[in-house]
């Protein structure tokens, strides 16, 4: 029986065989609460064409990212997009940033 996180990486697999739409389906089946999800949800709206849609999701997964690193890439990713979309504000709220 497959895991919750294999079910999550079963979609973007799917996104990347069969399509971004193909993969969005298949990721509507996944708890939205699992590690990475509003990752995978981000990059497979990108792949669909839906940039306002996935800029959302890449600033919520750089606000649970667990690491610098994924956190710094997903904020980027996040910014991209919005760049390309002016009227979307990227707010980055964490936890675990304090501004000095």
């Amino acid at each position: 029986m497959p895991s919750r996180c294999q079910d999550r990486s079963k979609a973007s697999t799917i996104g990347e065989a069969d399509g971004a739409a193909a993969g969005l389906a298949a990721l509507a089946a996944v708890d939205s609460t699992m590690p990475r999800y509003a990752a995978a949800s981000a990059y497979l709206h990108e792949k669909a064409g839906d940039l306002p849609i996935a800029a959302d999701p890449y600033a919520e997964a750089a606000r649970t990212a667990p690491t610098l690193a994924e956190r710094h890439h997903l904020t980027l990713q996040a910014a991209r997009l919005r760049k390309l979309q002016p009227n979307q504000p990227f707010i980055y709220r964490s936890a675990n940033f304090r501004a000095s």
